[in-house]
């Protein structure tokens, strides 16, 4: 007796589930592995999306934007802002070390703003 299945489905060149970009594959320490997809699924991604909007970012792609972070990380010492080039230009500024000047006088401010004492913001 021989038993015969076919399928009602053609793929012809095709083949099911088959993506449209092709895997790659990269070498990443396991911890950042790890906290990568924590972090992934606190955001409700996945990594392969994260490191697909970094790469498309990094090669400037239009509209590309850099993918969210996760906001409160205990690790993180720190924020980066950015401010207008135009009104960083403007702040007043030490010609000797006009960066460190002008990221004083900004930290300065926001301890003004969060109701501290000046130095209680400092420089990294």
């Amino acid at each position: 007796m021989r038993l015969e299945v076919r399928s009602r489905y053609r793929y012809g060149c095709r083949v099911p589930n088959q993506p449209k970009t092709p895997s790659r594959s990269v070498r990443v320490d396991d911890a950042d592995w790890a906290e990568l997809g924590m972090i992934a699924e606190q955001l409700g991604t996945a990594r392969g999306k994260i490191i697909v909007e970094l790469i498309r970012w990094y090669l400037g792609r239009p509209g590309a934007e850099l993918p969210e972070r996760l906001g409160d990380r205990a690790k993180e010492r720190g924020r980066t802002v950015q401010i207008d080039a135009a009104i960083w230009e403007r702040l007043p500024a030490d010609p000797a070390d006009p960066y460190t000047s002008r990221a004083e006088l900004v930290n300065r401010v926001l301890a003004w703003y969060l109701h501290k004492p000046p130095d209680a913001i400092r420089l990294r």
